[in-house]
């Protein structure tokens, strides 16, 4: 079987009951950070940039947004380790955030980098790596977009960008492919997709006079992801139709029993009777791959992956309990600790790793409505070895 090394950023939409679902190990193993230790940072997301601030509920507030439309971290991930040992790139992982740009991370700091005339007109999410390259996509919620706020600050709507690399060297985004490369026109959108590291299997949305029309449909580059040139025309690219059904396979969740067992070690303490959802990444940096235990009738807990560090494999879920192996040196066990407990309507999302430093995304959301958001930076070494 492949070896994998793998960091899973686990986020479970808990129910409230005596003792928390995410408990798999008795209270008095599990750390708990105290809020005037100084082992942990929060940061916010200003109109600025980053600021840091001392508690999530001190931060400004902001009017609350539909999701797909409010400044928060979409997706997060840290640079595979194979790649990242030998990369140029001073940064070790990335969170894109959403209407703002992306924030690479590394040990010692967080950068945000920014280009209003992408995210400014766009949602965007799903970020994946092509060799040590940070590349995401970008969409429009047919919904909650409104393109007369944008109609000035961007190109022609039939020509906007689908993915969008990160240069680290430049400190630029370069659009890679554009909807129109792929034979889309200005009322359609890409709903969804799956990347195997060669091949793009997508789902689009049109919007049509008596609703929405979705079309599936298989695409590869001619070149290596990053060495396409936005430039290129849609015959240079391989499109074929597919099927929903198609999509769904690479999309649905598989049996948490085929699970690779780094997974399986730290959630096995889950009680069968518990439904859960868990994606995750391996090493290649290409789309996760989706597990679930399905027990009952009840909704599956949510769950959320990032990628792969040479040291640790976390798994955190959204009340801030974390869960770390070791996976080198001497000590190889199960560690837990508890981040800081945040206020009603407030969560913890998805994660990276950095050297020693954990980032973690946090926001208040109600529903599909999200206000504040940030992330906060924790110690791991300090933390585990208290």
């Amino acid at each position: 079987m492949k070896k994998w090394n793998l960091i899973f950023a686990v986020v479970f939409v808990l129910v409230s009951c005596t003792k928390s679902k995410s408990d798999f190990m008795e209270q008095e193993e599990i750390i708990q950070i105290k809020t005037d230790e100084k082992n942990h940072w929060w940061y916010y997301f200003s109109d600025n940039g980053i600021e840091e601030i001392d508690l999530p509920q001190n931060t400004p507030l902001v009017v609350e947004k539909p999701w797909t439309e409010a400044v928060r971290i979409s997706s997060a991930a840290t640079v595979p380790y194979k790649n990242c040992k030998n990369s140029k790139s001073e940064f070790e992982a990335y969170a894109v955030v959403n209407r703002k740009g992306l924030v690479a991370f590394t040990e010692e700091n967080a950068r945000l980098f920014k280009d209003d005339s992408l995210f400014l007109g766009n949602t965007a999410d799903s970020l994946v790596f092509s060799d040590d390259v940070p590349v995401f996509y970008f969409y429009r919620s047919s919904y909650f977009f409104d393109e007369s706020k944008v109609s000035n600050l961007e190109m022609e709507k039939a020509e906007r960008p689908f993915l969008v690399e990160f240069d680290f060297a430049s400190k630029n985004f370069y659009p890679l492919v554009s909807y129109k490369n792929l034979g889309l026109d200005k009322n359609s959108d890409i709903a969804g997709f799956f990347w195997n590291g060669k091949t793009w299997v997508c789902s689009s949305k049109t919007s049509v006079e008596n609703g929405v029309e979705f079309k599936y449909f298989i695409w590869e580059p001619p070149v290596e992801l990053t060495k396409l040139n936005p430039a290129l025309g849609g015959e240079n690219f391989y499109i074929k139709d597919s099927t929903e059904e198609i999509y769904r396979q690479l999309n649905m969740p598989k049996l948490f029993s085929q699970a690779p067992e780094n997974l399986k070690s730290i959630l096995g303490r889950i009680p069968e009777e518990i439904s859960f959802y868990v994606s995750l990444r391996d090493e290649s940096g290409t789309s996760p791959v989706s597990y679930s235990q399905q027990e009952n009738d009840s909704v599956p807990l949510t769950a959320y992956a990032s990628s792969e560090s040479e040291k640790y494999l976390i798994v955190l879920f959204s009340d801030g309990t974390v869960y770390v192996k070791i996976n080198s040196g001497k000590d190889k066990n199960v560690k837990a600790f508890r981040l800081p407990k945040l206020p009603p309507e407030f969560s913890y999302g998805e994660f990276a790793i950095a050297g020693e430093s954990l980032y973690v995304a946090w926001e208040e959301s109600s529903f599909y409505l999200t206000k504040r958001s940030g992330f906060i930076k924790v110690n791991l070494s300090q933390v585990l070895n208290q």
